[in-house]
């Protein structure tokens, strides 16, 4: 029961116990800010509970701007993403900036060979 996911959820990341209340609850803002609702919010605490221990302005923040502003994530892909892999949002920028531009570099490369005359 509820009992028995809190104690598990505690037990495998006791740093949750280290964090604030305060801290605890900006977090769980931003995050339904950017259209995580409860169900999605009970995914991320079971698959990358670590995510609460983030700083909203030093990391959640500077994510989601990226994954918006330079992928192109309109709200509802970000949040379908988040949804299915939550810990997108523990990664650092400079990861997601390196997988990115890998992607890119795919993308015109095929572009490329699809352009060529055969």
């Amino acid at each position: 029961g509820r009992s028995a996911r809190m104690s598990r959820l505690v037990g495998n990341n006791p740093m949750l116990l280290l964090l604030t209340v305060d801290h605890l609850e900006e977090t769980v803002e931003f995050l339904r800010g950017i259209g995580l609702d409860s169900a999605a919010l009970r995914t991320l605490l079971q698959t990358c509970p670590a995510i609460l221990g983030l700083s909203r302005d030093r990391n959640l923040t500077p994510t989601v701007a990226f994954l918006t502003e330079e992928v192109g994530l309109d709200a509802a892909v970000l949040s379908r993403c988040l949804r299915r892999h939550p810990q997108i949002l523990a990664l650092s920028l400079d990861n997601l900036r390196e997988k990115v531009a890998y992607f890119r570099a795919v993308e015109r490369a095929a572009g490329a060979t699809t352009a060529a005359p055969r």
